[in-house]
């Protein structure tokens, strides 16, 4: 793995809060050419259905995560179908958040961020599951994608413990992928009452 690499996978939440405010930075600076139009409205509505997307798939991939992700391999339910489904949920719901905000710049903005960082992370998980599980890992990964997901892999078990502690303590990274969309549209309805004022406007 590149030092750079190591850096994000090692610093993920850090690198996240640090986007995550550049992000909220440029929202209150920016807004859009199609806000109020049918094209801005389409946008923010699929935005909204990708962004709850993204926290659902998270939710569900954390019930099955939560609590054994460092301790078992888990192979069942989400991660049957990949081996790294929260990361795909994740990204479909940035994907969400970017087009709420009604700009194809913003979005793109984000899918870089998780282009730039998520592969590194991912392989620092991978580097690390490899030395804990070995061969049994190595077959997981021969039969499992990396992260676009396999319909026909998909293996669910009558029952799974889920350790509801843990559980509760992931569900504060989920929450955003809702919250997110909410404040860009206070930010819109504050910028359109003119209490924010103007700001640079983006495609």
């Amino acid at each position: 793995m590149s030092p750079l690499a190591r850096l994000f996978s090692q610093h993920r939440i850090t690198v996240s809060r640090v986007f995550g405010i550049a992000f909220v930075v440029a929202l209150l600076a920016t807004g859009s050419v199609w806000q109020g139009t049918l094209v801005g409205r389409a946008m923010f509505l699929v935005g909204i259905v990708l962004a709850a997307i993204g926290m659902v798939g998270r939710i569900w991939c954390l019930t099955y995560s939560s609590g054994y992700k460092s301790s078992e391999l888990v192979t069942q339910g989400p991660y049957s179908v990949c081996r790294n489904p929260l990361y795909f949920f994740s990204f479909i719901g940035l994907i969400g958040i970017g087009l709420a905000t009604e700009t194809i710049t913003l979005t793109l903005f984000l899918i870089a961020f998780f282009v730039l960082v998520y592969p590194a992370v991912i392989a620092g998980e991978e580097e690390f599951l490899r030395g804990k599980f070995g061969q049994v890992y190595v077959d997981y990964c021969n039969r499992t994608p990396r992260f676009f997901p396999r319909r026909d892999l998909f293996v669910e078990p009558e029952s799974y413990i889920v350790q509801p502690r843990t559980l509760r303590r992931s569900l504060g990274g989920v929450i955003w992928f809702i919250g997110l969309p909410v404040v860009i549209q206070i930010l819109v309805s504050l910028r359109a009452a003119g209490v924010l004022g103007s700001a640079a406007l983006l495609r």
